[in-house]
């Protein structure tokens, strides 16, 4: 479980990850050596990794689209992992409602992509039908109403607070 001052700084990092050491100990009223220790544990231990989220259409991909795919074989795999398209995927299984006989044993692949024009998205789900995919659904996206957006406000914190302090205190 994560110390209270851990959490603030993994906050303070969520909404920038390069904020300075001297900024969070400033910041979170922590000093800076307790800063420098906890960001040794939460890179050993919580952070995966430090990733700039881009805005695809300043790079001439304004289409956005996500695919929901079932029955993808490890060929299929390989080629969406290498396609420079794909941005995010994700592995999913259908949530079922309890007494219902969950249908499909195959997991769902959930496929984030951007591309630059509508011909190029419609040879993308052509060449996954190709691969062997059973399922295709396109879902374009939008609008981007939030990314990233976990532990990136006080509140957040706050909350995750309260409920660490009620752990512990149960625990006792």
């Amino acid at each position: 479980m994560l110390k209270e001052e851990e959490l603030v700084i993994l906050s303070r990092l969520r909404n920038n990850s390069r904020t300075p050491a001297t900024v969070l100990a400033e910041r979170g009223n922590i000093s800076r050596q307790k800063v420098t220790r906890a960001l040794q544990k939460l890179e050993e231990d919580v952070v995966l990794r430090y990733a700039s989220i881009i805005d695809t259409s300043k790079l001439s991909l304004p289409i956005k689209t996500a695919f929901i795919l079932r029955g993808s074989s490890q060929n299929t795999a390989e080629f969406i992992m290498n396609n420079p398209a794909v941005n995010t995927v994700l592995k999913a299984e259908e949530a079922i409602n309890p007494g219902q006989m969950k249908i499909g044993t195959e997991p769902l692949l959930i496929v984030e992509s951007s591309f630059k024009t509508m011909n190029s998205m419609a040879e993308f789900a052509d060449q996954l039908a190709e691969k062997g995919v059973s399922q295709i659904r396109e879902h374009h996206i939008v609008q981007e109403v939030a990314r990233e957006n976990f532990l990136t406000a006080d509140i957040h914190v706050s909350e995750l607070l309260r409920k660490f302090r009620a752990v512990q205190k149960n625990d006792k």
